[in-house]
């Protein structure tokens, strides 16, 4: 399965999510049904520091290879959040209200993503020494149809293939000095 949707995506429009300069996803545009955009999220890694998030649409994961654990907030009690550890093996519902952080994907997870329409911006709660602070990173804003300029899922891949090698020396480039007796 995932090799069939390595093939599937490589010519599709995809964007490469970071978190802390590490890559988090690859979200690969499909389409959209009734204005409702459906995408193919390739987990590379958990969201890592990032906070525990709501998102700005309601939204449903069907896990296509893979699985993932995920943090999800419970209950407020100020000054204390307090989360939940969920196995997600098959499928997600995520409405809008629903404050989570995927904190283990099995490598190379694949998930089938359909997200209703935006009517709110991100959310972000983040646990701080005095409380835990609500923020809305991005505003309100809509979504923008990213895909029309994106890079295709293989050209990302291959950029960041290359970022991970170290440089080549050319043997023009090395100086030599002779060992001393």
């Amino acid at each position: 399965m995932r090799n069939f949707l390595q093939r599937f995506c490589a010519n599709k429009p995809a964007r490469l999510i970071e978190i802390n300069d590490r890559p988090y996803l690859y979200r690969i545009y499909l389409g959209s049904v009734l204005s409702c955009p459906i995408y193919l999220h390739h987990f590379v890694s958990g969201d890592g520091d990032r906070a525990v998030h709501d998102h700005p649409f309601h939204g449903l994961s069907l896990v296509l290879a893979g699985s993932y654990f995920e943090r999800v907030l419970v209950r407020m009690d100020w000054p204390c959040m307090h989360t939940t550890t969920r196995f997600v093996q098959f499928f997600n519902w995520i409405p809008a209200d629903k404050a989570h952080q995927i904190i283990e994907p099995e490598p190379n997870t694949w998930t089938l993503f359909i997200t209703g329409k935006h009517f709110k911006g991100w959310g972000f709660f983040e646990e701080r020494s005095d409380g835990v602070t609500y923020t809305n990173r991005f505003g309100n804003m809509g979504q923008t149809p990213w895909w029309l300029t994106a890079p295709t899922y293989q050209e990302l891949q291959q950029a960041q293939q290359q970022l991970q090698q170290p440089p080549e020396l050319h043997t023009s480039e090395v100086e030599t000095y002779p060992l001393e007796h």
